[in-house]
């Protein structure tokens, strides 16, 4: 069975190709909450999320 590799930072995934992507975005974002927001690239056999930086302290400059 052909396989999806799954990245974000250190951690790669291995799920079946056929995942729907935005059932693996819900799933994804259950496990590392600062995924919720992420961005999503997906390329040949893989999906690579990326967190967004966040809005925390930008009033302080």
């Amino acid at each position: 069975m052909e396989q999806l590799k799954v990245i974000y930072g250190d951690t790669q995934i291995d799920v079946p190709a056929d995942t729907n992507i935005e059932s693996l975005k819900v799933a994804m974002a259950e496990n590392f909450p600062e995924l919720k927001e992420a961005t999503v690239t997906t390329g040949e056999g893989s999906v690579v999320f990326t967190a967004k930086a966040g809005t925390k302290g930008s009033h302080i400059i």
